[in-house]
């Protein structure tokens, strides 16, 4: 009395029952046909997922793989699946979780139909997020100096770059020494700089591959000719008679000056059993 059901995709399905081809005793009854409905359901996978580890990229982005529980599928036929998921923190970690956030199905083997399956999403795995390379710093600069007999330096990282950074990350130089080349007078003298290291929110992310660099800068002599040039905060007040600039209301601060000196007796200061007298302009 019915009529054969061949379906295979879930859906909604209507079973007609021909009523007519029942026998019915006697004129006293009459017959007619109906319809019900009825439908297939997708079947329900599960699956394990496993997870790549990742070098420091300041996302939380995971790489995850899929892998359906046999068990699941009608007999011969087979599908793929594929997640989207995510680490649970964006910073260098060990075994940290990460989770799948959604599934997709595709068709697969022996007539395997993604329609006719789902599968939740939710699975975890466990990954490692690794410290991302800087590969150098530049931008640190040094600054000026009086002749004073050594090589020290003084540094400003305030405008230092980082190669290899991730944008929106925030890093500062920690610490750095820089040393001149010599203690003598000249001009674009080198000054190497060593013993750099990283600072800063973001610093446990990242690995320094190189810890050194370079800049340039002037050693000016006191006592002849004329220099211009930038110095650090007290340079001067220490290398020149702290009576002499005592009127300057700017001393002790980053300032550029132009030293000019003469021998004379105008206003005198005893360097180095020299007699000098000393003007400073300061702008």
């Amino acid at each position: 009395p019915c009529a054969a059901l061949d379906v295979k995709r879930p859906s909604n399905v209507v079973f007609l029952i021909d009523l007519r081809r029942f026998k019915v005793g006697g004129n006293n009854y009459s017959v007619t046909s109906n319809a019900v409905a009825g439908s297939i359901t997708p079947k329900v996978l599960t699956a394990t997922a496993s997870a790549s580890n990742k070098v420091y990229d300041g996302n939380t982005t995971a790489a995850a793989t899929l892998a359906i529980a046999p068990a699941g599928f009608v007999s011969g036929e087979t599908v793929s699946a594929t997640g989207a998921a995510t680490f649970n923190t964006k910073d260098v970690a060990t075994a940290t979780t990460v989770t799948v956030n959604s599934t997709a199905l595709a068709d697969g083997g022996g007539g395997g139909l993604a329609s006719n399956y789902s599968l939740a999403a939710g699975q975890t795995a466990a990954a490692n997020i690794t410290r991302a390379s800087i590969a150098n710093v530049s931008g640190i600069t040094a600054a000026n100096k009086i002749q004073d007999g050594t090589t020290s330096a003084t540094l400003s990282a305030s405008n230092a770059a980082f190669t290899g950074k991730v944008a929106g990350d925030l890093l500062t130089v920690a610490t750095a020494s820089g040393t001149f080349d010599t203690p003598a007078v000249g001009t674009g003298k080198l000054v190497s700089i060593s013993g750099i290291s990283l600072g800063g929110t973001d610093a446990g992310n990242y690995n320094l591959v190189s810890t050194t660099a370079s800049t340039t800068a002037n050693i000016l002599r006191l006592g002849s000719g004329t220099g211009t040039g930038s110095f650090p905060e007290g340079a001067l007040a220490g290398a020149i008679n702290s009576s002499l600039i005592a009127s300057n209301a700017q001393r002790d601060r980053d300032q550029r000056c132009a030293v000019a000196s003469r021998d004379g007796a105008d206003s005198a200061a005893d360097i180095g059993a020299r007699r000098l007298s000393i003007d400073l302009i300061c702008d």
